[in-house]
């Protein structure tokens, strides 16, 4: 899907409220200092904007040049202090030597392919700092369940259930869940079945001997 051309066409394509995940990580990690938090696959704006105003030092990664600049226009637009990053994230990694105490990614992770996961989620897991959190929602395959078709189903490599869970085996998880979203992007009604990871990054030390 050419997301230029949908977010040049529509106002906001995803709307201005935030996702429900916004929720958790003021909850979960509170910025009561200047906490850096990333948001991966930014689109328009909505969780980025949430993330500024309620007090975090926020970084927006988003490939769309027409995502970036209604992210950049809306925070103007709000006094509102974001860093824009356009830029497909696997080049994004390379390049990034900033740590992060909040990583934030709802719809994206489901565009990388599965041989990469594990380099991806390692990287992330590098830059973020100790008693920093993940927040991640992916798309996962259930036989029962039709997908979104108005996306293209070739760059969508869907989750196995559970799969999340693998990649933060070594980090405290807060939150494991999945559930079904009734969607009506792209214009026709469809299902999407979701898995939601919540965790924590500890120290390795700790965590060894708490797991012995």
């Amino acid at each position: 899907m050419d997301y230029d051309c949908v977010y040049i066409d529509k106002e906001l394509y995803w709307g201005s409220a935030p996702s429900n995940l916004c929720y958790k990580a003021l909850e979960i990690y509170p910025p009561t200092k200047k906490s850096k938090l990333l948001d991966i696959g930014a689109g328009e704006g909505r969780n980025s904007l949430f993330f500024a105003r309620n007090g975090y030092d926020v970084t927006a990664v988003e490939i769309s040049e027409a995502g970036v600049e209604k992210i950049n226009k809306q925070a103007k637009n709000n006094n509102l202090k974001i860093k824009t990053v356009k830029a497909d994230y696997i080049d994004f990694q390379s390049k990034n030597t900033e740590q992060y105490d909040v990583v934030f990614s709802v719809g994206f992770m489901h565009y990388v392919p599965s041989a990469l996961r594990f380099e991806i989620f390692d990287k992330l897991k590098e830059y973020t700092t100790i008693n920093g959190i993940h927040i991640m929602r992916t798309f996962v395959t259930k036989t029962n369940v039709s997908v979104e078709q108005t996306i293209d189903d070739a760059l969508i490599k869907s989750f196995y259930s559970g799969e999340l869970m693998v990649y933060y085996k070594d980090w405290d998880i807060l939150l494991a869940s999945e559930d079904k979203k009734e969607c009506t992007s792209g214009g026709s009604a469809h299902k999407h079945v979701r898995n939601t990871v919540i965790s924590r990054k500890v120290d390795s030390e700790f965590w060894r001997q708490y797991k012995m």
